[in-house]
């Protein structure tokens, strides 16, 4: 899913090669600012009004959310987080008599896949909330602009201040393999103890829009006038990765299923390569297709999964998880002969058993992983 400009809704089935738009049935203006997506094809969209609207199907069908169980205010959503069972909305709502700039803040949660909400979350402060990041057991960054960061440990349940020793603005924010938090505004920082320390580490004096980590672990950073970077070695060093970019500003970056990182600034962009490792081995004495064990089995975060092929073809490993829900595409092109060997990187993912299939012309076969943190 992508926005063009910000104008509507765009969907690709085919890795971003190609694009078809998705019509908002009772939208007015169609000025998308915001858009969330899962595996199970659930989409959340945000109007330039900032009304949220759900699709269940990819875009298929859609639905005005109208907060049911949510104290009765009107809201207006700014952002959107999925956080295992539980989606966040993060926005402001009207109060009487009305407030200037910002109205409150509010964080609303849903169990049910949005069906019912309940408050978790408010400040008086006219704020907009500007950044959300989820981490593993339930916990949860929320940046309020010009007001603090707060984390959860418990899904939303309590929230904490952790705001020692950084700015009170925010644009972005992600978590990192590590399980620290990385957050931007005028340069990159960094917290590896909950929020509670901080420290730079990188692009100071450039206005950071967009933070992300790939699946090998590096940090990609989208900026509003130098465009995007990438540190493979912790923040210690960043590489400028601006090449094919029409304009200098990148105001969002995400990872596909595909490993491909997709942007958005100045139009919606694809990254040429995938950010997943394969590496290849000699192929002249495979004599049939075969998909290996993955190694290490349980793993915690990165594991190896290895496939060969005695001909030219065309290659797909994909990671499913209990539900059969499509969650990461590890390859998808053609390849020559040969043996290779793709690394997995799920520091993301909740420890659980998950399944692996090669798919490759006729070839279908599937084995299971063990994630265990």
């Amino acid at each position: 899913m992508g926005t063009a400009d910000s104008v509507g809704i765009y969907r690709s089935s085919n890795n971003g090669i190609t694009w078809i738009p998705v019509q908002i049935p009772g939208i007015v203006y169609p000025f998308i600012t915001f858009i969330a997506c899962q595996p199970s094809g659930d989409v959340y969209a945000i109007s330039y009004f900032n009304s949220l609207y759900h699709s269940p199907n990819s875009g298929d069908s859609w639905a005005g959310v109208d907060f049911t169980g949510a104290p009765p205010y009107l809201y207006h959503a700014r952002t959107v987080l999925f956080s295992d069972r539980y989606i966040f909305v993060a926005g402001n709502y009207d109060t009487w008599p009305p407030l200037q700039f910002y109205t409150p803040t509010f964080v609303l949660r849903s169990s049910d896949n949005g069906i019912s909400w309940d408050s978790v979350f408010s400040i008086a402060e006219p704020r907009a909330p500007s950044t959300f990041a989820a981490g593993e057991r339930g916990r949860i960054y929320a940046g309020i602009s010009d007001y603090g960061l707060f984390r959860t440990d418990d899904y939303g349940a309590h929230w904490e201040n952790v705001n020692s020793g950084y700015p009170t603005s925010y644009l972005s924010s992600a978590i990192d393999s590590s399980g620290a938090i990385l957050v931007g505004f005028d340069a990159v920082y960094r917290s590896r103890h909950g929020g509670r320390s901080w420290e730079r580490i990188g692009l100071e004096g450039d206005i950071v829009d967009a933070v992300t980590v790939d699946p090998l672990g590096n940090i990609l950073v989208g900026t509003e006038g130098n465009g995007v970077f990438r540190s493979t070695n912790d923040g210690e060093t960043w590489d400028s990765i601006t090449t094919g970019l029409r304009w200098p500003g990148m105001i969002q970056l995400a990872i596909g299923p595909d490993g491909h990182v997709y942007g958005l600034g100045g139009g919606f962009y694809r990254s040429v390569k995938a950010t997943t490792l394969v590496e290849e081995h000699d192929g002249r004495n495979v004599r049939s297709y075969s998909l290996q064990q993955n190694y290490p089995n349980p793993f915690n975060p990165t594991t190896l999964v290895s496939y060969s092929i005695p001909k030219r073809s065309r290659v797909r490993v994909q990671i499913f998880n209990l539900l059969g829900q499509l969650i990461q595409t590890l390859a998808d092109d053609t390849r020559e002969p040969g043996t290779y060997t793709i690394t997995w990187e799920a520091a993301s993912r909740p420890s659980g058993l998950y399944f692996y299939r090669m798919t490759a012309g006729e070839f279908v076969e599937t084995k299971k992983a063990i994630l265990l943190k």
